[in-house]
């Protein structure tokens, strides 16, 4: 009688093992699964996230290319600026000289300054 209970134990025991083994192994898979979903989802929210960074990288070089045509603007508008001072600045120092030429009674160079005014006016009027 020992021998059909030993060997009743040992199939009933292997059973439960198996039973364990196959409720082990589900779990496992359940828990893998549920993983490959978390890491799924987590994925999208970055892919979200990366799309986000890109548009707002584009928009950034859109505003940076804005910026620089409009600076490259401004730069040519003061070097206009300075070049129209410069020349103002000529005629003036010409009048002024041709002033101080008058008061000394220099006809001369008061019709040469004269002259010289006459022509910077004409060379600037061309350009």
């Amino acid at each position: 009688m020992q021998s059909g209970k030993i060997g009743y134990n040992v199939a009933t025991n292997w059973r439960a093992s198996s039973i364990h083994r196959t409720i082990r192994k589900r779990t496992r898979i359940r828990k893998v699964k549920e993983s490959i979903e978390r890491l799924k989802t987590e994925m999208g929210e970055i892919r979200k996230v990366q799309n986000c960074i890109r548009n707002r990288q584009l928009e950034t070089k859109g505003n940076i290319q804005e910026i620089e045509s409009e600076c490259s603007k401004l730069r040519n508008e003061s070097k206009f600026i300075h070049e129209m001072s410069k020349d103002t600045q000529l005629r003036l120092n010409l009048m002024f000289k041709i002033l101080r030429a008058r008061e000394d009674n220099d006809l001369a160079k008061a019709n040469d300054f004269t002259r010289s005014l006459r022509e910077l006016i004409a060379k600037q009027n061309k350009v």
